[in-house]
């Protein structure tokens, strides 16, 4: 089902469903009465984190558990709608929380609030995050708006004044998650503490135990603010080798929950009885990164895929719906937009135009040639080779890898298949990822924007976002892609509180990226979680990923 960001039809009505998801109350458990506590959850994640710090993480997976431990200032329900966590209420001009100019914005956080080990939240604690954030010393992967904070006040012990060097629109995409102060207040850095793997929160959960290679348990934290809640007594991430061996283990009750299915397995899972899905639409799209430079420096572009003419032909070779039909049952869709969903969006975008005739005049033009017959295009002695690499171990990926190569073959481009760890595609600087370090061809994974696109926009594609030495590898510009126009589109989406104005420059920047392609998009992809029947108070969030709402969760059988 999709849902809408912003406005919606019926929003008052899905706005009761959701506030009663989130306290927990099963719509189905007959007259409104709770659910009884008690029980363990199992959930089988194929992708173990590098890190349960989420300021320091590049896979999803690290967000995912850490949602059930850590929590921040507001989040976003499956309506698209703003709540409050950790504060009173959602800041705003109206009820005098955000200044008329937008620099200054309140937030009140709720009284009486306590981390897991029984120690008061306070102000400082929001003061003491962003300061972490801005200090050079910690190798976290942005600091994204958090630059524009010019200081961080703390008036009393549950006031937080954020005032702003200029206007910043998405101020509420900040502090999704608040650090404890009284913890790593006193460490000179982030980088290397026992936090990053055993974090202490406010969440429902608390971590137990790491066994590496094995799972990690989390028990109900007897200081959460909600009385009564959670239900469950523990939740246990169960690591499993893969999308296929988690569904196996799913299917025989070794686990509950399953993490991010794979399209294609949708007509498989929906014939079980005991096995539910959860599907709904999502911003992620399946892309190939292409990095546009020589060994990580964005002044020396990559002889291959610096040429915009190369990309583009490799775009036109690539059949996205071929794709979709033949690997995902038609239940993705090709891919449009770095922006394909809500109100940032620009539905009129198209798919891109399969042309394998074109592809070969692009690379003829860009002086491409096959002249000795070898099936592979060159040019100056170079040949047309390129390297792929996406994370080992996903079939899926694995057969669109192999698409690919095949289709970029037939016009005459030459693809290897280097496939690694996630953890080490999704390495740090420090990690010496190629990734953040540029000295890859082509990367194949799928991030995607949230609620408000500005922190994925600017912080994937902003000149000023590229990883380098100077910054510590901060940034996620990895294609080390630069427009001063695409700068100027974003930079004024973020300056503004006009949401037409907004919109207008987010689609602006959107049809440059499709004009450049940093990355080719190959299809947009659903949330797709599995979970048995004795699982309840689950709730699919477009804007959330799984655990969201653990608080909620219950045995139901």
């Amino acid at each position: 089902m999709r849902v809408s960001r912003y406005r919606l039809q019926g929003a008052r009505v899905l706005g009761m469903l959701c506030l009663l998801l989130m306290a927990g109350v099963s719509l189905a458990h007959g007259q409104g009465k709770p659910p009884e506590r008690g029980g363990t959850i199992r959930i089988g994640l194929w992708q173990e984190p590098s890190t349960l710090n989420p300021y320091y993480a590049t896979m999803y997976a690290t967000n995912l558990v850490a949602n059930v431990v850590l929590e921040g200032l507001v989040a976003v329900d499956p309506a698209g709608t703003y709540y409050p966590v950790l504060a009173t209420e959602v800041p705003s001009v109206a009820n005098g929380q955000v200044s008329a100019d937008g620099r200054m914005v309140t937030y009140r956080l709720r009284p009486g609030l306590r981390w897991s080990d029984g120690a008061p939240v306070t102000s400082a604690d929001v003061r003491f995050t962003w300061e972490a954030l801005m200090n050079p010393a910690n190798r976290v992967v942005t600091r994204t708006g958090y630059d524009l904070i010019e200081k961080v006040e703390t008036p009393d012990a549950t006031t937080v004044v954020l005032r702003f060097k200029r206007l910043y629109a998405p101020h509420l995409t900040l502090f999704p998650y608040v650090l404890p102060r009284h913890v790593l207040g006193s460490l000179p850095d982030l980088n290397q503490t026992q936090f990053n793997r055993l974090p202490l929160g406010t969440g429902p959960f608390r971590i137990a135990e790491w066994v590496s290679g094995s799972h990690m348990t989390f028990e109900r934290n007897a200081h959460y603010r909600v009385s009564g809640r959670p239900f469950l007594d523990r939740l246990i991430f169960k690591m499993v080798p893969s999308r296929e061996v988690g569904s196996a283990q799913i299917k025989t009750g070794e686990i509950d929950v399953l993490w991010n299915l794979s399209e294609y397995q949708i007509p498989d899972f929906e014939r079980l009885a005991d096995v539910k899905l959860a599907i709904t639409s999502s911003s992620l799209s399946e892309k190939l990164v292409l990095n546009q430079s020589a060994g990580g420096d964005p002044a020396a572009p990559h002889s291959i895929l610096g040429d915009r003419r190369v990309r583009q032909a490799l775009q036109h070779a690539i059949n996205k719906r071929v794709i979709v039909e033949k690997l995902l049952y038609g239940k993705a869709k090709a891919g449009t937009s770095e922006v394909p969903h809500g109100w940032a969006a620009d539905p009129s975008i198209q798919p891109s135009e399969f042309n394998p005739d074109r592809a070969r005049q692009l690379l003829r033009d860009a002086g491409w040639q096959d002249t000795d017959r070898d099936g592979v295009l060159d040019k100056g002695g170079q040949p047309l080779k390129l390297r792929l690499s996406t994370t080992s171990g996903d079939k899926l990926r694995e057969l669109v890898e192999q698409l690919v190569q095949e289709q970029l073959k037939a016009v005459g481009v030459a693809v290897t298949i280097e496939n690694v760890l996630p953890t080490v595609l999704f390495g740090s600087w420090g990690d010496r990822s190629p990734r953040k370090r540029g000295t890859y061809d082509i990367q194949m994974y799928s991030p995607g924007p949230s609620i408000d696109p500005d922190a994925y926009l600017y912080g994937f594609y902003h000149s000023s976002q590229i990883p380098t030495e100077a910054n510590a590898g901060a940034g996620n510009n990895t294609s080390r892609y630069r427009s001063a126009e695409f700068d100027r589109a974003v930079e004024e989406a973020r300056g503004t509180v006009d949401l037409d104005k907004r919109r207008k420059a987010y689609i602006r920047a959107a049809h440059l990226l499709n004009e450049d392609l940093p990355v080719i998009i190959l299809y947009t992809r659903l949330f797709v979680d599995a979970y048995r029947t004795r699982v309840g108070g689950y709730t699919p969030n477009p804007w959330a990923w799984l655990g969201w709402d653990a608080q909620g969760w219950y045995v139901a059988q």
